[in-house]
């Protein structure tokens, strides 16, 4: 009875969240699908505020990731900034990569999610990093360089243009790109197969969105977005926009999920000062049933001011319908879940903490 219940009122407000909108579609003001979801209530709601520590003697956390049995942590450290954890006596188990000009070093430390991602086949773990200062794609068979205790590297791909900022794995010949064109104005997206550029209609949509004015020099970042792939499915979440986009490239699914009442327009947001804009997410992640993104929309003044506004993860189904919101009392940088101990990992960059919540009853009742 409490799933038939919970059914319906997923239901209810999938049309509560559909109805009376204007009907927009993609263009040059909207980085959009046809279809668009309006997500401003969710069947579940609940508020953290017992955070623990995490247990893990770490200094400088750029960035991780709970890879099953390890913690993946991207740190500041000028040698091995790429460190392994185990999750069972948070001990380490090692570290890879080195700041350098020299083979296989790379000039900053690699933290942005669009750059790099793990992959676990039966085999063995495998990170893969786009490095757009030298155009090059690497894989790293992470399992082999921890127990080796030297990194076991190879190249894929060479010569990527600069203009390149994202490169997503999807096989050893596949690649997903987004790359910076007509001047810094547009942000297009193509499957690079084997050296060939392809453009499957899901990502034309996307790639009409563009700034009409680029003067100050950062007007192209309004359209930027974060992109994660869980199996055969991508998520794109834009800093500046209040929306998020779901799709597949054979196009079966090409969803827009809006997080408030009405989609923000690309124009009216260069039309604002920098520091007056506002700032919606930082961080997604995406999971085999579900996805999150995390909210706070503050603007960049108030960031410099330290203002303070808790931050929201936000959980939807691969349809984009709404399943859970979680009120959180700090700043949210990344965060992931570990669903065999039922806890979510956070990491605040701006109060410098690694933490964890207990949410085996959120996961009980999304029934994971």
């Amino acid at each position: 009875m409490n799933k038939i219940c919970h059914i319906a009122s997923i239901l209810v407000l999938s049309l509560m969240v559909s109805c009376n909108h204007k009907q927009i579609v993609s263009s040059e003001n909207y980085m959009i699908f046809d279809e668009v979801v309006y997500a401003t209530q969710f069947p579940i709601n609940v508020t953290l505020a017992d955070a623990e520590d995490t247990g893990f003697d770490i200094i400088g956390i750029n960035n991780f990731q709970l890879l099953d049995s390890m913690l993946f942590i991207s740190s500041r450290e000028r040698d091995g900034f790429w460190q392994f954890f185990s999750m069972n006596d948070k001990r380490l188990k090692g570290k890879i990569l080195s700041l350098g000009q020299g083979p296989n070093e790379f000039f900053f430390p690699v933290s942005d999610g669009n750059v790099f991602s793990f992959e676990n086949n039966t085999e063995s773990l495998y990170g893969y990093i786009f490095d757009n200062q030298h155009g090059y794609v690497y894989q790293i068979d992470v399992d082999a360089s921890l127990s080796e205790g030297e990194i076991v590297m190879s190249i894929l791909s060479k010569d990527l243009p600069n203009s390149v900022v994202s490169c997503k794995v999807i096989d050893g010949h596949t690649y997903l790109c987004r790359e910076i064109v007509e001047g810094a104005k547009r942000q297009v997206r193509y499957v690079l197969n084997d050296g060939k550029k392809l453009v499957p209609e899901v990502l034309e949509k996307l790639n009409r969105a563009m700034v009409a004015d680029i003067s100050n020099g950062l007007d192209h970042n309004i359209i930027s977005s974060m992109i994660q792939r869980q199996g055969g499915r991508f998520l794109e979440s834009m800093p500046y926009l209040n929306y998020v986009n779901i799709y597949s490239l054979d196009g079966k699914l090409g969803k827009t999920i809006c997080m408030d009442e009405k989609l923000l327009d690309i124009n009216s947001v260069q039309a604002l000062p920098d520091g007056l804009r506002n700032y919606v997410s930082i961080s997604e992640r995406a999971f085999e049933r579900f996805f999150g993104v995390a909210t706070y929309n503050h603007t960049w003044m108030e960031w410099e001011l330290g203002t303070f506004r808790g931050s929201q993860i936000k959980l939807f189904d691969w349809e984009g319908q709404p399943l859970a919101v979680i009120n959180l009392d700090r700043f949210v940088s990344a965060f992931d879940i570990d669903f065999k101990r039922g806890e979510l990992y956070v990491l605040s960059l701006r109060e410098d903490e690694f933490v964890k919540y207990d949410i085996n009853e959120l996961l009980h009742q999304l029934g994971v």
